[in-house]
């Protein structure tokens, strides 16, 4: 799509960088990352060489360094000359998103401390209410009031600002998030 061919496959493709090698274009696959979830989805030609910086393998998890021992006699018997160096390619991918955990931690404590701030505000709020209408509450439950009736009398107007404030908050927070 890049180069502006509908259809790729056969053609011969000139490598920048390297203006003696022509490929032969065998398959095309679809668009994939195959770098960090931060950046746009680059080109990429895959192609086979004599040549190879990486070998891949899939290993089993149930004997890693047994396993790493024979990957390791094996490499010395067909590439003496070059040393095995070696990394897991799922720390690899962790190790790209670990600023992004990190934040993610950092973020989820400031909102618990957010909500604990809030919500003490909100307790010294209906305590500083409740101090002030001692005596109505005093003659309430001379008169028969019960124990639910004061409290739902008290918290009606904590329970009205509270909802206004979620019916403020939640648009915001759901334009923000999108």
């Amino acid at each position: 799509r890049l180069l502006g061919w509908s259809d790729p496959v056969g053609r011969r493709l000139l490598l920048p960088g390297n203006d003696t090698w022509r490929g032969l274009v065998v398959g095309v696959v679809k668009d994939f990352h195959f770098a960090s979830l931060h950046h746009d989805i680059q080109p990429l030609v895959i192609h086979n060489t004599a040549y190879a910086q990486f070998l891949s393998l899939r290993i089993r998890a149930e004997n890693i360094p047994a396993t790493l021992a024979f990957v390791a006699a094996q490499w010395r018997t067909f590439a003496p000359e070059q040393p095995l160096d070696y990394f897991f390619l799922d720390e690899n991918f962790n190790g790209l998103y670990h600023t992004d955990q990190s934040t993610g931690k950092i973020a989820g404590a400031f909102t618990i401390l957010a909500v604990l701030i809030a919500v003490l505000g909100l307790f010294g709020l209906a305590s500083f209410a409740a101090e002030q209408r001692t005596k109505e509450i005093g003659v309430r439950k001379v008169l028969g009031a019960s124990v639910a009736g004061i409290v739902s009398l008290l918290s009606k107007e904590f329970v009205i600002l509270v909802l206004v404030a979620n019916a403020l908050a939640w648009p915001i927070a759901y334009a923000v998030m999108n």
